[in-house]
């Protein structure tokens, strides 16, 4: 694994860990594209979120196809590696969610699923952490970036960050994307995760504008976790 130095960034408030704001971005954040109903993107346009459901269930269970629950950490990494099958080099993954929803165990799913055998652990300090995949992963390379720490997105330059997310060089996934509200690229996956108990989650799949391949994958990854047993 190889940590990414940066320019310090210093300490977010209180206030900016509750409310994971930046640049006028608050609680309840989608991406340029995927815009809260009367919330203008980056491009000007809006979307209906998905609808939530009401309670959680005794086991994972599919409520459409681009929402999950799960009951604990582990089924959380387990559709992480699941989801994983579904990735390749260039996609760019945005996980969004507060302070303990789970983003990082997603990711060490899907770092599983790709034959990572380092500890993943969300690199807040160094705002990225690249790691090497196993011999038959279908990815080159795994970018795990954590844009925490950020305090305004003039920093992104010090990681290159315009560079990482266009490449086609490996699979990005990234924490806290709300940080980089303006920078973020036209394509991608954003995978919101919300807890509904103790250690329930809801994970919702939404992919950037009308991107007709994450659909697909989307319903794709919909059918296999259908078919896996509880």
């Amino acid at each position: 694994m190889r940590r990414w130095c940066h320019r310090s960034a210093g300490h977010p408030s209180r206030d900016d860990r509750t409310a994971g704001s930046v640049a006028g971005v608050g609680r309840g954040y989608v991406p340029p594209h995927l815009c809260p109903a009367g919330h203008r993107g980056r491009k000007g346009s809006r979307a209906t979120r998905c609808r939530s459901i009401d309670d959680a269930p005794d086991s994972v269970v599919i409520v459409s196809a681009l929402e999950v629950v799960s009951r604990s950490p582990v089924e959380t990494v387990a559709v992480g590696k699941a989801l994983a099958g579904y990735l390749q080099d260039g996609d760019v993954v945005l996980l969004h969610g507060d302070l303990g929803a789970g983003k990082t165990t997603l990711a060490k799913g899907i770092a599983s699923a790709l034959g990572v055998s380092d500890v993943v652990s969300s690199p807040s300090f160094s705002l990225v952490n690249e790691y090497e995949v196993g011999p038959t992963s279908a990815v080159r390379r795994l970018y795990h970036l954590d844009l925490y720490r950020l305090r305004d997105e003039a920093d992104l330059a010090s990681i290159g960050f315009d560079d990482l997310v266009a490449s086609a060089d490996g699979l990005i996934l990234v924490e806290w994307p709300e940080r980089a509200a303006t920078s973020l690229p036209e394509r991608f996956l954003l995978v919101e995760i919300e807890p509904v108990g103790s250690e329930s989650r809801r994970l919702r799949f939404i992919p950037g504008s009308d991107d007709e391949t994450w659909t697909r994958r989307i319903a794709s990854l919909r059918l296999h976790l259908a078919s896996t047993p509880d």
